[in-house]
């Protein structure tokens, strides 16, 4: 993501070497200036999370990374849960209250309880 917003930042010289050339070679220019005129709006765009040391990306980042591992950490523990039958022996061991009401297997909705 970081190369691709420096990319945008600093593509209008790209862009005015390739309209040099097109000029040059007496081609249609009409899809290069287009994209010419709608590259200065971009790099202002792109040039704020930049200056901003990409600040927002890295905390979105952050925060999704986190959701994913959080999520399949909860899965794991889930799935432990209702295929391991030694398990709730194990949790009422290290002294986790366990409702007399389980069904046995667990139900995906009750070992997401103790997950």
């Amino acid at each position: 993501m970081q190369r691709a917003m420096i990319a945008l930042a600093n593509q209008g010289a790209l862009l005015a070497v390739a309209h040099s050339a097109l000029t040059a070679a007496r081609k249609d220019t009409t899809a290069i200036q287009k994209l010419r005129e709608q590259q200065a709006g971009l790099e202002v765009w792109a040039k704020d999370p930049l200056d901003g040391d990409l600040h927002d990306l890295h905390t979105s980042g952050v925060i999704s990374l986190w959701t994913s591992l959080k999520a399949a950490i909860e899965d794991t523990a889930v799935l432990v849960l209702m295929r391991d039958q030694t398990s709730l022996p194990l949790l009422a061991a290290l002294g986790v209250r366990l409702p007399a009401n389980l069904s046995q297997p667990l139900t995906e909705p009750d070992a997401r309880v103790f997950s």
